[in-house]
């Protein structure tokens, strides 16, 4: 199954992230359950897409790429573009998007190495939850620049140990 289909087939997605409703085609409205929802506003499969990513009365854009790598690998690049209340960037620094991207991708990355095994999605909620995982969380959501919390391919990023300042 190619990484295309595994990052936007919504029941591939449930195994590596939560459940979405919805259409997700072009124009089509969907929605995580218990987070973001949006609008496909671009889609070329199997190349890339892009989304809106509507949170808490706030809009930001998601842009995906799926680029072919040597030895049938497959460059996955996320960008997410969002403007943030000065007010509310002094309050809640990096975290003020949300982290969710980060604990997705690391569940992504999980799913894929196991070749799209169910036990993939457990795996990343069981460190997810771990006290490890909390921690990175809450470090990821202070300083977006912390270099052992910069989502590695694997989950030896846990647990942060980078001084963080307020």
């Amino acid at each position: 199954m190619t990484a295309s289909r595994r990052s936007t087939d919504p029941a591939r997605i449930v195994r590596w992230f939560l459940p979405v409703s919805g259409e997700l085609r072009l124009h089509g409205r969907h929605q995580f359950e218990g987070n973001a929802g949006g609008e496909v506003q671009r889609c070329d499969p199997p190349k890339s897409f892009s989304a809106t990513w509507e949170f808490g009365g706030q809009v930001s854009w998601i842009e995906v790429r799926l680029t072919p790598e040597p030895d049938d690998r497959t460059r996955f690049t996320l960008e997410h573009v969002a403007h943030v209340d000065d007010v509310i960037w002094a309050r809640f620094g990096p975290g003020a998007v949300g982290i969710g991207c980060d604990m997705g991708l690391l569940g992504l990355v999980t799913y894929l190495r196991a070749g799209g095994d169910d036990d993939a999605g457990r795996e990343r909620t069981r460190l997810a939850e771990s006290p490890r995982g909390n921690s990175a969380a809450r470090c990821r959501g202070r300083r977006a620049d912390c270099r052992p919390c910069r989502l590695d391919p694997s989950p030896t990023w846990w647990p942060c140990t980078a001084p963080v300042s307020r």
